[in-house]
């Protein structure tokens, strides 16, 4: 038995970007095996977001690129298992999660709408920003109030998380992690300012 975490990155967010490459160093830190996911042969641009039939097709892809990754890895037998997932990413964490009917404690940055198909009640903590082009924040809101989600809205941030302010980047980078360290592993991480809020509860 051990403890692993699983990264699902975005199509152009990599897990060497900030959301993904900090909260996997916490995970590291706290004595879990990464396990990095690579899409194979997946064509990608956030247009085809608006097209379903595609982006049923490139879910498809991802998903059989992530069992490949995991295939020698049996979930039921560690100790805990941690998914961390940005964009698409959050829809393919959540569908192998249903396929594997495994417990999995889930981090989900900005995920799009298709993750509530497979989400799990209870499961996740979400983090989105209010000023999303590709996500409708709107629609994730409800999708995590419905599934009784832990959910955070990044007051006017895009769909990195960031708001166009390096400054205010950072302390919102703080503010995430700080969370995630918090709920996941019991580590008191606090931003510079004690009274910090960049965040809202949804």
């Amino acid at each position: 038995m051990g403890r692993i975490a699983v990264i699902f990155p975005g199509m152009g967010y990599t897990k060497d970007r900030p959301l993904l490459y900090y909260a996997g160093r916490i995970a590291r830190s706290c004595g879990y095996e990464l396990v990095y996911i690579e899409y194979e042969e997946v064509s990608w641009n956030k247009e085809l977001l608006k097209d379903h039939s595609k982006m049923t097709e490139i879910f498809k892809k991802c998903i059989d690129s992530a069992e490949k990754a995991i295939a020698d890895v049996d979930l039921s037998a560690m100790e805990d298992v941690l998914f961390i997932s940005k964009s698409i990413g959050t829809v393919i964490a959540a569908a192998i999660a249903k396929r594997h009917s495994a417990a999995v404690r889930q981090i989900c940055f900005t995920p799009i709408e298709q993750f509530g198909d497979f989400i799990e009640e209870g499961s996740a903590l979400v983090f989105y920003g209010t000023a999303d082009p590709f996500a409708d924040p709107g629609s994730i809101g409800n999708i995590c109030r419905e599934k009784s989600l832990e959910a955070y809205g990044i007051d006017g941030a895009n769909h990195s998380l960031e708001v166009n302010d390096v400054k205010k980047d950072i302390e919102n980078l703080g503010f995430v992690m700080g969370k995630v360290a918090d709920r996941f592993f019991s580590l008191p991480i606090q931003p510079p300012d004690a009274d910090l809020r960049p965040g809202t509860r949804r």
